[in-house]
C-alpha cells in the first residue's frame, strides 16, 4: 500500500545502552544511537535515500515533504514502598 508518511518505532535496549529502530514503515531503516536526538538525526539523514529506493511503495512526489513520526517507547519499573 502506498505511504504518504512514515512511522518509526524506537525502543531502549537496556543491555546495549542504546536507542534503536525496532520497527518502521520505511523498508531498510536500521539505526541505533545513545540518545533519542542522535537517533532522530540518523533516521532523518537516511530516510530520503531509503524513500527513493522504495519509491514503488510510497505515494509521494519528488521534492515533497514526507512526515516521519518517531514513536519512542521505554519501559521503566518502580517499586511502591509498603
Amino acid at each position: 500500500m502506498p505511504r504518504s508518511e512514515f512511522i518509526v518505532r524506537v525502543e531502549w535496549d537496556d543491555e546495549a545502552g542504546v536507542w534503536y529502530v525496532s520497527d518502521s514503515d520505511l523498508p531498510g531503516l536500521v539505526a541505533e544511537a545513545e540518545t533519542v536526538d542522535a537517533l532522530r538525526e540518523k533516521v532523518i539523514a537516511r530516510a530520503p535515500e531509503l524513500a527513493e529506493l522504495n519509491r514503488h511503495l510510497i505515494d509521494w512526489e519528488p521534492d515533497e515533504d514526507i512526515p516521519v513520526h518517531l514513536m519512542v517507547e521505554r519501559l521503566d519499573r518502580i517499586r511502591v514502598p509498603s
